[in-house]
């Protein structure tokens, strides 16, 4: 549902601004994944909140139902907790390994 509600946020301040992609918009570039902002500017807040930010598009629709659909299963199996805890593991591990990989 929040992944949805910032879909619809993402995509009014694209048509606010005129962007015609995320980066461009100037409400939404600081939200956007940047090793570089992550280590010079310690924009740290990136490393979350790249996982909101979704522009409307078929894929999108397609990730959703994916995720109610086999995230519901897996929450089922192993619990509530286990299922955010998870989550939060996926949403977290790939930026936080290209932000070490890039100070290589």
């Amino acid at each position: 549902m929040l992944h949805v509600a910032t879909m619809v946020g993402v995509a009014v301040a694209m048509a606010l601004t005129g962007a015609r992609d995320v980066a461009e918009s100037p409400w939404i570039a600081p939200f956007i994944y940047s090793s570089a902002d992550v280590l010079r500017h310690f924009s740290l807040w990136q490393l979350v909140t790249y996982a909101f930010v979704n522009v409307p598009s078929l894929w999108f629709v397609v990730e959703m139902w994916m995720l109610y659909t086999f995230g519901r299963e897996v929450e089922k199996f192993v619990g509530r907790r286990a299922f955010l805890w998870l989550y939060a593991a996926l949403v977290l591990v790939g930026p936080l390994a290209l932000t070490l990989l890039s100070l290589a």
